[in-house]
């Protein structure tokens, strides 16, 4: 069973993808804020993929993806944001990161998850 961490700070948005994701065949492990999702990954880094809001508070989201891309780069990271045109998110992209724009539908999240889960990434 693929296992992913889902890091959002906005609970009900966090449900509803952790919801599709099981529904799906993920186990799901939820995080509220950066920091909570790292503190995750140092007791165990054993995902398949992150998934991750851009913009949450208690941390700044690129300083987040460069903690992600140094602490375990071999996981791949999908970043959730409605500001995909916006320079972090532009940054996040040149670091590797791919990008999904809300709102989106379950089959686009099943379907980036399934794509990033498939392919070799380092």
């Amino acid at each position: 069973m693929p296992r992913v961490l889902v890091v959002e700070d906005e609970q009900n948005i966090r449900f509803l993808v952790a919801i599709v994701l099981q529904q799906k065949g993920y186990e799901v492990v939820e995080a509220e804020s950066g920091p909570e999702a790292l503190g995750i990954l140092n007791q165990d880094d054993r995902f398949d993929a992150i998934l991750s809001d851009l913009r949450m508070p208690k941390m700044d989201a690129l300083m987040y993806i460069e903690a992600l891309k140094r602490e375990v780069p071999s996981i791949p990271v999908i970043i959730m944001s409605a500001h995909t045109t916006s320079a972090w998110a532009k940054e996040a992209v040149q670091q590797g990161v791919a990008c999904l724009q809300k709102p989106f539908t379950r089959q686009q999240l099943v379907d980036i998850l399934q794509h990033m889960t498939s392919t070799p990434h380092m």
